[in-house]
């Protein structure tokens, strides 16, 4: 048996036969430990707080129950999900949409940012039983009129950290106070932030507590590495290390948008097929470059933080941390994309030389105790020298030898010494010059003393008039 899931089957939760089905066909029988404590609350209606790793089946822990106390009947919203990013909403749609595919009535939706308010419009008139929303989105609908929560049953967070910690707090405030007051609220977190426990604790009543701990059997398998290595000498290590290991996927992560792209552009130049998603991307280059990575056409995904969470793709073979996340929290987020069904996983993060002190206090703080890799730099360019380098070179010391042939006199003066390759005869020549010079130069005339003094001393009135170049004097 998979060490993923527990040894309690879905069956014993009294489940509609063809959500049964649908999840045989995925190859899923048993529950995973975070499945197996919140199914129960969750058919009842209870409030739930659930704190559980990336990767453990959040979302069937919550999906089934609301499929399962959905009124077929009724023609209205009676289940809403909030997401904080737009690839996160369509995977929970993906995933939930495949449990209902034998169960008629029962519909789904999804809003979010990005895509035409006219087609989300009508896609809300045929009255879907379950929403999936991000924060912002919702509320444009709301405003609108376009959506009433007044009569919703279940209302989930799902990664309500990340959520709360990507500044959505007004937005799930505005949401919660205006949606109805008898509802189930449940809370889906990897962990549990300051943020999370203040909305629980305003807006839930007597919720059960579901706390998986990372070092249980359901955490993923994952081994972690660092690699000492500098800006230019990563995407060499990246190459080497994809080489060996016959990765199929990779995911690249980085701190920045820009060097979201700068990476993705450097990785093609090495003749890999990858792309960038970072937000600037309209939601169709989004669309289609996950597409395409799911589907196997890309190969590796270098993305930002955003794309950390929410990502459930299968089979990601690496996880390169190409810049360490200035958030602790979302280390265990962007590992968390490997290593998922079973499947073991590998972590790469590169540090800068000289940082090792402060690599492990991150790791201290995060309990983890990743393995340097020993990888051997290749040599640059610059080091290898070719023959015709070599005989380049011999050349250029051969013509310049010519110049170095003359020797300094044997007994040269202190100046000589100073300057060399000065002879003394020149220095000679330029001292005679110099004497001569001298000798021949007339003295300059000096002006007597009784023109320096004042014109009431010397009786003379100066005239500011000149005739033939000379000063006029006048006396008086």
């Amino acid at each position: 048996m998979n060490k993923q899931f527990t040894n309690v089957k879905f069956e014993n939760f009294n489940i509609y036969p063809e959500i049964i089905k649908a999840l045989k066909a995925k190859g899923i029988e048993y529950c995973t430990s975070v499945q197996t404590k919140s199914l129960q609350p969750m058919l009842e209606g209870r409030d739930i707080i659930a704190e559980a790793p990336t990767g453990t089946g959040k979302t069937f822990a919550y999906g089934i129950p609301l499929i399962m106390n959905a009124d077929r009947e009724k023609k209205d919203i009676q289940s809403l999900i909030l997401a904080p990013t737009r690839e996160l909403v369509q995977q929970i749609e993906a995933e939930l949409a495949g449990l209902c595919t034998e169960i008629e009535g029962i519909s789904l939706s999804s809003i979010f940012g990005g895509e035409s308010l006219r087609k989300q419009i009508a896609e809300l008139k045929h009255n879907p039983a379950i929403l999936i929303a991000t924060p912002g989105r919702l509320i444009d609908h709301m405003k609108r009129g376009h959506i009433q929560l007044d009569e919703i049953r279940s209302l989930v967070l799902d990664e309500a950290d990340r959520m709360l910690d990507m500044g959505f707090i007004d937005d799930v405030r505005y949401i919660l106070n205006r949606s109805n007051k008898n509802k189930q609220l449940a809370l889906f977190t990897a962990t549990l932030s300051r943020e999370v426990l203040d909305i629980s604790w305003v807006f839930q009543k007597n919720p059960v507590e579901v706390r998986v701990e990372a070092m249980h059997e359901d955490k993923p398998s994952i081994k972690e590495y660092y690699l000492v290595a500098n800006g230019s000498e990563r995407i060499e290590a990246i190459h080497d290390l994809l080489t060996e290991t016959k990765a199929e996927k990779a995911l690249v992560f980085v701190n920045m948008k820009q060097s979201a792209d700068i990476t993705a552009r450097k990785l093609r130049d090495k003749g890999y097929r990858a792309e960038a998603l970072q937000g600037d991307m309209r939601q169709r280059q989004r669309n289609k470059v996950m597409e395409n990575f799911r589907s196997g056409s890309l190969q590796i995904l270098v993305g930002t933080d955003v794309a950390a969470r929410g990502l459930d793709i299968e089979e990601v073979d690496l996880v390169f941390n190409y810049d360490l996340p200035q958030d602790l929290e979302n280390y265990i987020h962007r590992i968390g994309r490997t290593g998922r069904a079973g499947r073991e996983g590998f972590a790469v993060s590169f540090i800068a030389p000289g940082e090792e002190e402060n690599f492990e206090l991150f790791c201290r703080k995060l309990r983890i105790a990743p393995e340097r890799y020993s990888w051997k730099r290749p040599l640059k360019e610059e080091q290898f020298i070719s023959k015709e380098k070599e005989e380049e070179v011999a050349r250029r010391i051969r013509a310049k030898s010519k110049y170095l042939k003359r020797k300094p006199d044997p007994s040269p003066s202190s100046s000589a010494a100073a300057r060399p390759g000065k002879t003394a005869s020149s220095r000679q020549k330029k001292s005679k010059r110099s004497k001569h010079y001298s000798d021949n130069k007339k003295p300059r005339s000096k002006r007597p003393a009784d023109q320096n003094k004042s014109s009431k001393s010397s009786g003379h009135a100066k005239i500011n008039r000149k005739k033939g170049g000379k000063t006029k004097y006048r006396d008086f």
